[in-house]
This record gives C-alpha cells, structure tokens and sequence, in this order.
C-alpha cells in the first residue's frame, strides 16, 4: 500500500511485506501515526482497498483516532485533529 501526501509529488510511504523474513521482534517501534483530515473517509477508502481499521475513539473534542495493524504486526494510528489544532502533537497535548 502507498499513500501519497496531499499536494505533494515527492513524499510517499510504503507500507511492504516480504513473507520471506518475518519481524520477530516489533517492540522495538511503538507505533507510526498518520494524520488524516476526514477519519471516516480514510477508513472508508482503506476498507474499499481491502485494510481494515478499527472503529473510531474520541479522545477529545474533535479528536479522534483509529488503528490498524500492518501485515507484519506493526500499529499505525489515524488521528484526526480538531480543526483548530495545529499540525502534529504540542506541548499542549502533554499538559
């Protein structure tokens, strides 16, 4: 699976799995987070694209997230900020 950024022609990330040479050990990453505008869109796209995800959490007013698991046992989260948040986690996020 590859998912382009939006408006850009040059970043991409690849999600692969080659059968052949398993991850053992997938402790040693915590977790990839992708932010997406639209969470049910996204779900919705990745479902028709044969990924399934979790069902959306609300962490907050306007934030949610949902999880899915790559071939190889590696968590990726799909947050969706408020729409006031700015891009990415803040120190706000911590307090």
């Amino acid at each position: 699976m590859t998912v382009q950024l939006p408006d850009d022609p040059f970043v991409s990330l690849e999600l692969v799995h080659d059968p052949a040479r398993p991850v053992e050990d997938t402790g040693a990453v915590n977790h990839l987070v992708v932010q997406v505008d639209d969470l049910s869109a996204t779900i919705a796209d990745l479902a028709i694209r044969g990924v399934m995800a979790e069902p959306p959490t609300e962490l907050g007013p306007g934030m949610r997230t949902s999880w899915l698991t790559d071939p190889d046992g590696y968590r990726i989260e799909l947050v969706q900020w408020p729409p006031e948040h700015p891009a990415g986690m803040t120190a706000a996020d911590f307090a």
